[in-house]
């Protein structure tokens, strides 16, 4: 009898310890998941033409700090060119149309300006990337939660990676 009470103990502690071992996997398993789901594989499009224009754009260095409205960013020659040629005329017009925009931010030689309709920021909003150190211009559009990135070589961009999950 004692026996056979003591088998039973055994095979409960053993199979109690199996399944939270399992429910252990299953949670590393999702987190590992998740982990993964947070930096997807981005698309990024290139111009089509390889005859590019690319004026350099080292002087915006000057509006650190300043609203893209206020200096008219957009409108600057050089850098509207450059945009027009990435991302056509539709999507840039589209960018020209988002009346918000935050400070412009230069950290370890790499520029960028978000840019947001007020009322829905978070389903139309577009972000303006420039490198530097490579003289490469990216951008990353959102509109209606879909997502487009465009960079002039076709590489990735950590600063759209950073503004697609919201780190920014």
């Amino acid at each position: 009898m004692k026996f056979n009470l003591i088998i039973t103990l055994f095979f409960s502690i053993l199979l109690v310890s199996c399944t939270t071992d399992k429910s252990s996997d299953i949670k590393n398993e999702s987190a590992e998941n998740k982990s993964e789901e947070k930096k997807p594989k981005l698309v990024f499009n290139k111009p089509k033409s390889k005859d590019l224009i690319k004026p350099n754009l080292e002087f915006l260095k000057k509006y650190n700090d300043q609203y893209a409205f206020d200096i008219d960013l957009l409108n600057i020659k050089e850098l509207r060119q450059r945009m027009i040629q990435l991302v056509g005329e539709e999507k840039f017009k589209f960018i020209e149309d988002l009346s918000g925009n935050s400070p412009i931010e230069i950290r370890k030689n790499v520029f960028s300006s978000w840019h947001y309709r007020g009322s829905d920021a978070c389903c139309n909003h577009a972000i303006i990337v420039i490198d530097f150190n490579k003289n490469l211009l990216c951008v990353g559009i959102c509109k209606k939660l879909n997502y487009s990135f465009y960079t002039e070589d076709g590489s990735s961009s950590e600063t759209l990676y950073k503004w697609y999950n919201h780190e920014l």
